[in-house]
């Protein structure tokens, strides 16, 4: 049984993979279709995963105490993120101030101001 359940969620990923492969194009109609796949891909790998595991998923010997992480771990990484949060944030400022109001229309690439160069014509010379 368990070995049927993964089959079918591994070709249900698969599929999902598929979908998202076939519809990754520029000119495709359908832009949420490759999110979707890959979304379905990803959910279907997990559970998958869970249904492999099945009947232990957490290792019967693993108590709280054991799987516990020391402090200065935790110390360590509030630090991490509170050096690097104010940093990410002004990147997201600074991106979004740096590319606010490029695009003026929603459909479509916005219009150049600088007309496309023409091919020059041969001067005909009378003889």
């Amino acid at each position: 049984m368990r070995a049927g359940g993964f089959a079918y969620l591994m070709a249900v990923a698969v599929a999902g993979a598929a979908v998202a492969w076939v519809t990754l194009k520029p000119a495709s109609r359908y832009d949420a279709l490759p999110m979707c796949g890959l979304a379905i891909t990803v959910v279907a790998t997990f559970l998958a995963v869970v249904v492999a595991r099945y009947p232990v998923l957490v290792p019967p010997g693993l108590t709280v105490g054991n799987a516990a992480s020391p402090g200065s771990t935790f110390d360590f990484i509030a630090v991490g993120i509170g050096l690097n949060v104010p940093l990410v944030l002004f990147y997201n400022w600074y991106a979004h101030y740096a590319f606010h109001g490029k695009e003026t229309s929603g459909a479509g690439p916005a219009k150049s101001a600088i007309p496309p160069v023409q091919d020059a014509q041969p001067s005909q010379e009378a003889s």
